[in-house]
């Protein structure tokens, strides 16, 4: 549970209670004098620790040592979590299985509410200070990337089952941190979700706040979305447009990768021969997960990405939790303009989803359904 609340307080507040939980488990396992057994299924562990792998024969293949492993600390996250998660899995018994996913998805709401409320008495006491309003959407989700916290909040809509105030609360976040990518998939998301009844007025009231939220922003005299074309090769949208081509020259001159740690210095020097500026200064990464992992590990690695996340999915469809494959379609989307990957804040957060969300989401009426009598 406290792994769960942690995520959304702050990106390194996930790597003290990770670090705390694998002390605990070596005591556990020296206690009890037997190595900790994988409770969760193949199909949840073997993608992710294959893909590290490959990151790890990477570094190998990288000039920029520091970097790789840099890279490979990183990520440690996706490793950690399905492992130690895995082993926690195996020792709970029935009865907590049926309640662990009610709890955990609790406790990241719970610290992704308090995340948000934090963020908005601290501008709003900045405000009352300076006599001027700083509401703008790094402000309000400092120290998030804007991006990563609209898709925590629509990940944690999917898994709920939210009254129309919880949907309506969510939907202002997002439109206030005013992501585009927040905004398309939260809003993907509605779409989805409106095709059951059940959750038809939620998904209206969650649209609703988001442009409750668009329009609080403008109000504000804050709104973002009407910034400066992309065809001026500036902002978030303009500096995609220069580092996608790239990315996709990096990755069909050199299919295999050029390694775990010179992603950015190969992407650097197709932005200084295109003379995409605003990429070149600010030494941005693919900006896509996908082409991050073409560019860094090739199409072996797009393979072992695609193989993680499909099984994952598959793995929950099949468990009938449909909610779960909802959440990592929303991943999935989401990483077509973000490199979730590259940050702690989408390592644990995609590797929470892909374990917890997976396994333990939607456990409790998947057991129901199973005991009824045909």
């Amino acid at each position: 549970m406290a792994f769960a609340a942690s995520l959304p307080v702050h990106p390194r507040a996930s790597t003290a209670v990770l670090l705390a939980w694998f002390v605990a488990v070596l005591v556990r396992a020296v206690q009890e004098r037997r190595w900790p057994r994988m409770g969760f299924a193949r199909a949840i562990w073997v993608g992710p620790v294959g893909f590290y792998a490959l990151h790890v024969l990477g570094l190998v293949a990288s000039s920029d040592g520091a970097a790789g492993w840099f890279a490979l600390e990183v990520k440690l996250g996706m490793v950690a979590v399905p492992l130690l998660g895995g082993w926690e899995w195996s020792r709970l018994q029935e009865p907590d299985r049926t309640r662990a996913g009610r709890a955990l998805v609790a406790a990241f709401g719970w610290g992704l509410a308090a995340r948000f409320a934090w963020s908005l008495l601290r501008q709003t006491v900045a405000a009352m200070e300076t006599g001027g309003l700083e509401f703008t959407y790094a402000a309000l989700s400092h120290p998030f990337h804007p991006s990563y916290l609209a898709l925590y909040f629509t990940v944690w809509w999917l898994f709920v089952r939210p009254a129309a105030a919880a949907s309506a609360a969510a939907g202002v976040a997002i439109g206030l941190l005013q992501s585009r990518a927040g905004l398309l998939v939260a809003g993907c998301a509605a779409v989805l979700a409106a095709g059951s009844r059940a959750r038809r007025v939620a998904a209206a009231v969650l649209v609703a706040g988001m442009v409750f939220g668009i329009a609080g922003a403008g109000a504000l005299g804050r709104l973002r979305l009407d910034a400066a074309p992309a065809a001026a090769g500036t902002g978030s949208t303009g500096g995609r447009l220069q580092a996608w081509p790239a990315a996709w020259e990096v990755l069909r001159d050199s299919p295999l990768g050029v390694g775990t740690g010179d992603v950015v210095p190969e992407l650097v020097e197709r932005y200084e021969a295109a003379g995409a500026e605003y990429a070149r200064v600010r030494r941005m990464n693919a900006h896509s997960t996908y082409l991050q992992t073409g560019v860094a590990l090739g199409l072996p690695g797009l393979a072992a990405l695609l193989y993680w996340w499909g099984s994952v999915a598959a793995y929950a469809w099949r468990r009938r939790r449909v909610v779960a494959v909802a959440a990592i379609a929303a991943i999935a989307l989401h990483g077509m303009v973000e490199a979730l990957l590259e940050l702690q804040q989408g390592v644990v957060f995609v590797a929470f989803v892909l374990t917890w969300g997976a396994v333990a989401v939607g456990y409790e009426r998947v057991a129901e359904a199973a005991s009824e009598p045909e």
